[in-house]
């Protein structure tokens, strides 16, 4: 691929809050350019007066990190946009440049110049926002964080780059170069030793970020008051109608499985492995005893555990009858392994039961997954790989042939 392509119709912005380590807007453009293939075409950068001067120092000119990286990795100079003005610099009161973030005033000039910033870049349909905390005061990432939460849009993110310590802690390293080169570093000991910048093992992680943009609305136009704003939206989020709650309907009479009135469309063995980890959930009785089940995974079970003859009696309900009876013993062969007698035979036979179970998920998942999140059959790392279904058996309603009404 050429990294000179021409810039895009949707642009993508980078925007990182800083201090004296801007190095992690090289490692992020890196990251971003060259593994995602995401073509940042501007670079703004919110600091103090001295994170001014550290930030253009270290990454601008003709001389600066953000050049050579461009050189290194073949990109036309032009395309990613980064001059003295995209760093914005915070100031007080009488419009003086901030030294730094260290008293309650100070925290609230950040505050309204960067969600003012973000907001105004949000404005635009055809930007995407890629935002980066992780430098600076830690309030400055805080603040980034809300700024995305109250403007941010479906495309925009807010990501952490995340470097191993020895790399993150020099201040020549800025970004891999294609060829390998020695680096002197200090190890977690404090003591210098040479690394080459292929270990750097950078790893770009999104956070997750609830967008409250819809929300707002027009208010977001009228309230500059970052405050009465926040105040505003809680009170509309405090006045919403409850949100309808899911229901998982397992008709074992008619041989259907529902979500919200929607009828799940799986073959015979996918909907009886799908109701054999619903009937699990919901036959499951809490301990009182036992710490409370905040993840739900108590009732998830290792593929060892799997009982086929449960398995058997859901999948003959969701089979036609003919076609059960033209298949029961095969079925029973297959799933049951009667023909078993040795340690190893049955040893074998539960092996084979495991790869078959793992190979069923993997094909199910995607299906339920179109409906709802909360219909994946999930798993969790304990001793060994548990698994079952996260949503609430509250919501789970069995009907039919072995209802967990009628066996509690």
């Amino acid at each position: 691929m050429n990294m000179s392509a021409k810039c895009q119709q949707q642009r993508h912005i980078l925007v990182a809050v800083s201090g004296n380590t801007p190095q992690i807007v090289t490692e992020t453009l890196f990251y971003l350019w060259v593994k995602e293939k995401v073509q940042i075409e501007a670079v703004y950068i919110v600091t103090t007066r001295k994170g001014k001067q550290v930030a253009w120092e270290k990454l601008g000119g003709q001389d600066g990190a953000i050049a050579r990286f461009c050189r290194e990795y073949d990109i036309e100079p032009s395309c990613i946009a980064f001059t003295q003005d995209h760093i914005i610099v915070l100031k007080g009161a009488d419009g003086t440049p901030l030294e730094d973030i260290r008293s309650t005033a100070d925290n609230q000039f950040l505050q309204a110049q960067l969600l003012g910033f973000i907001k105004r870049l949000t404005d635009d349909d055809q930007q995407t926002l890629h935002c980066l905390i992780g430098g600076g005061r830690r309030t400055m990432s805080a603040h980034m964080l809300l700024a995305l939460t109250l403007y941010g849009r479906e495309q925009d993110r807010l990501t952490h780059i995340l470097v191993q310590e020895e790399f993150e802690t020099n201040e020549e390293f800025f970004f891999p170069p294609k060829r390998s080169e020695p680096l002197a570093v200090r190890d977690a000991k404090r003591q210098m030793r040479v690394m080459q910048t292929r270990d750097h093992n950078l790893q770009l992680a999104d956070i997750p970020v609830v967008r409250l943009r819809s929300l707002l609305g027009e208010d977001s136009q009228m309230l500059k008051d970052i405050e009465e704003l926040i105040k505003h939206l809680q009170m509309k989020i405090d006045t919403l109608p409850p949100a309808a709650q899911p229901e998982l309907l397992i008709d074992l009479q008619h041989g259907t499985i529902k979500f919200n009135g929607q009828k799940l469309s799986l073959s015979p063995l996918h909907s009886a492995l799908f109701a054999y980890y619903a009937e699990t959930k919901a036959l499951h009785k809490q301990d009182t005893k036992s710490p409370p089940d905040d993840d739900g995974v108590k009732c998830f079970q290792a593929d060892r555990d799997f009982e086929p003859q449960r398995f058997l009696k859901l999948y003959q309900c969701f089979m036609p009858k003919l076609r059960w009876m033209n298949s029961e013993s095969k079925l029973r062969q297959e799933w049951l392994e009667e023909q078993t007698r040795t340690a190893k035979e049955k040893r074998e036979a539960l092996e084979k039961r495991v790869a078959r179970l793992q190979v069923e998920r993997s094909k199910l998942n995607p299906i339920v997954k179109k409906i709802s999140p909360l219909l994946a059959i999930d798993s969790e790392k304990k001793r060994e790989t548990v698994y079952g279904l996260r949503l609430d058996k509250k919501f789970i309603k069995i009907i039919g042939n072995h209802s967990p009404d009628e066996n509690n």
